[in-house]
């Protein structure tokens, strides 16, 4: 029994839990970086069409409105949702692993009468 109970603990690990968050995390910080070096390509391009020089000072507030309506949308949602489900999963499903185990328990009970009565 003892064993059974050291699977579960061995195949629950930090990294096992977390990973889809940080995956997200990665993906989310690369596209931020897309949309941040191809909006300051397109701000000096149309500084360029109208005869201005660029300034750094022109693309920030651009660049902070189109990143919170982007945030607004698929990314923001999924991350949230992903870090919410993987932060509160083990306190709000933590009856359904515990019953899980019983169950796992209970099985290895009945295949050990099993086989002793086999016997």
């Amino acid at each position: 029994m003892a064993t059974l109970q050291q699977q579960y603990a061995n195949e629950d690990t930090f990294w096992r839990r977390w990973l889809a968050v940080f995956i997200l995390a990665v993906f989310f910080i690369l596209s931020w970086g897309g949309q941040y070096f191809s909006q300051l390509e397109q701000v000096k391009q149309q500084s360029e069409e109208h005869g201005q020089t660029f300034q750094m000072s022109e693309f920030w507030p651009e660049f902070w409105s189109a990143t919170f309506e982007n945030w607004q949308s698929e990314w923001l949602q999924l991350v949230t949702q992903a870090i919410l489900i993987a932060a509160l999963a083990d306190y709000l499903f933590r009856k359904g692993n515990q019953d899980h185990y019983k169950t796992q328990l209970m099985i290895e009970e009945l295949r050990k009468d099993l086989k002793s009565r086999r016997k």
